[in-house]
């Protein structure tokens, strides 16, 4: 059973986000904002929630928002779409006379969809270059929008569904992380766009992707 103040968040963000919360959730409520809360130097959810609902800090709702939309996500999560993108639709936007192929992946949070894509079409055609290929990349999260446009990960995040091939091939390292190539990097568009707001995307395209949104 969520508590007042958990309700209150819950519902602030089904308003914003589109994504509902339910009566269960009170621990990924606690998990997410707990921390967040800490880091505005609010003693605990109850000062934060009186400093979100009475619209203290403007940008209190974007944070809490953006911490409670980040979902999980890895490099070629389930990869059904990806054997069926390599297997039966790459070969046929191939031959077909139109370019660029247009995709849009909807949630991209942090990037990894989006970039298993494109490494997804180099694999197969090794001579691909932006003219013949754009992906417009967006989420409602600014902060992983940030982070996907750099094209820059950990060893945990690399680790988590990137085949070894690939790494070698795509990515760098510096340090602790690992950084994306500039020409995967260079077949992606980014932008902000919140799903359940109006909005304009530079249709139309060839594939869509929308995966654990709907």
């Amino acid at each position: 059973m969520l508590k007042p103040e958990e309700r209150f968040f819950a519902e602030l963000v089904t308003k914003e986000s589109g994504i509902i919360l339910g009566e269960d959730k009170s621990y990924l409520l606690t998990a997410r904002l707990n921390p967040l809360a800490r880091a505005r130097g609010f003693t605990g959810l109850k000062e934060f929630y009186e400093a979100v609902k009475f619209k203290v800090d403007a940008n209190l709702k974007r944070e809490l928002v953006e911490a409670l939309t980040t979902n999980e996500t890895l490099f070629f999560r389930d990869m059904t779409p990806f054997r069926i993108l390599q297997s039966d639709l790459i070969p046929k936007l191939k031959s077909s006379p139109v370019r660029p192929i247009r995709i849009w992946c909807a949630a991209s949070s942090t990037g990894q969809e989006p970039y298993s894509i494109v490494m997804s079409f180099l694999e197969k055609w090794p001579d691909l270059t932006p003219r013949d290929l754009s992906v417009l990349c967006t989420d409602i999260d600014n902060t992983a929008r940030k982070k996907g446009e750099s094209g820059v990960y950990s060893q945990i995040e690399i680790n988590r569904g990137l085949p070894a091939m690939m790494l070698a091939k795509y990515f760098r390292q510096e340090g602790t992380q690992w950084i994306l190539s500039e020409k995967i990097r260079s077949f992606t568009t980014w932008k902000h766009i919140n799903l359940t707001q109006p909005f304009v995307v530079p249709g139309p395209f060839d594939i869509v992707f929308i995966r654990n949104v709907l």
